[in-house]
């Protein structure tokens, strides 16, 4: 008992610590996630970039878009309008804690994406 005692007292304060580092690096750096490539997005074709296919975004493109892929949109050139990519409209963020949790089936987090390509939010 005496043993057990003794190893407690001497690596508590190391397993405390080491413990306080995991948690606090686990909950602050922000991690993002992309598109998937069969996302839904509005092309503008007359400035070449594409937005994300929600209707909030569709009201932004000066002519009709027209509706594609992610995918497909790259490879024809065009480009994630800069003021929506920097809003993060093209992106979905979550602590490297929760991306853990989210892993593990305890905390399931919510994906921006459809399974069909289509946008929640």
């Amino acid at each position: 008992m005496n043993k057990v005692r003794s190893w407690v007292r001497r690596f508590f304060p190391v397993i405390f610590v080491l413990f306080y580092v995991v948690v606090g690096t686990g909950l602050s750096p922000q991690v993002s996630v992309d598109p998937p490539r069969h996302a839904h997005v509005i092309l503008d074709e007359a400035h070449g970039h594409f937005y994300p296919a929600l209707e909030r975004y569709a009201k932004l493109v000066p002519a009709p878009g027209r509706v594609t892929t992610l995918e497909e949109a790259r490879l024809a050139g065009y480009t994630p309008e800069p003021q929506v990519a920097m809003w993060g409209g093209f992106s979905q963020w979550s602590s490297l804690a929760g991306r853990f949790l989210n892993v593990l089936g305890i905390l399931p987090r919510q994906s921006r994406w459809n399974p069909d390509g289509s946008w929640k939010w």
